[in-house]
């Protein structure tokens, strides 16, 4: 299965480029230390304070209340505003049924 958590936060838009650069440190030591977990940074094109992370998994265990990756992200940002982290699982359409 895979697996999409979603964290987003909002902060103030002077902060930005401090809470930017935690989060990439962040991100950077997790993908040097983690291969199963691929994670991106995204911002709102047109609020900067608003960061989407996103981080996919492959793993037939169930992650409903999120990796224990993104749950420690969640908790390393929580500081810099509010806090929104969801897990979503992918649907795969049967091919032989329409």
């Amino acid at each position: 299965m895979k697996w999409l958590e979603i964290i987003e936060v909002r902060t103030i838009e002077r902060n930005y480029n401090f809470v930017k650069s935690v989060i990439v440190s962040i991100i950077n030591k997790i993908n040097n230390e983690n291969n199963n977990q691929n994670i991106k940074l995204y911002i709102n094109s047109n609020y900067k304070s608003d960061i989407s992370i996103h981080v996919s998994t492959k793993t037939n265990e169930k992650i409903n209340n999120g990796s224990e990756i993104g749950l420690s992200i969640s908790a390393n940002i929580k500081e810099f505003g509010l806090v929104n982290h969801y897990v979503l699982q992918e649907i795969v359409p049967d091919k032989n049924k329409r």
